[in-house]
């Protein structure tokens, strides 16, 4: 419990929320949407995204999803925390 709390609510969100951080700073330097869900993606998972996946990350990010809060979905994504 104590791990999944630190995910979701402890210092690594000021982490993620930093425009500094090296996974924003790389995926807001992108021009277009794509290209930043695929920095975003290859930060965090060290993969592309799926086509299902990048279309799923463009609609949410049309509905008002930013960079950051990507980046949080995947960080708390089982694949980061039991893969990487």
């Amino acid at each position: 419990i104590p791990q999944v709390m630190m995910l979701m609510n402890g210092e690594a969100q000021e982490v993620l929320q930093n425009p500094k951080s090296r996974v924003l700073s790389n995926a807001l330097a992108e021009s277009s949407p794509e290209a930043r869900i695929q920095a975003i993606y290859v930060s965090s998972l060290s993969r592309n995204p799926l086509p299902a996946e990048m279309a799923e990350a463009k609609a949410a990010m049309q509905d008002g999803l930013g960079a950051a809060d990507l980046t949080w979905v995947l960080f708390n994504s089982r694949e980061f925390m039991f893969v990487q």
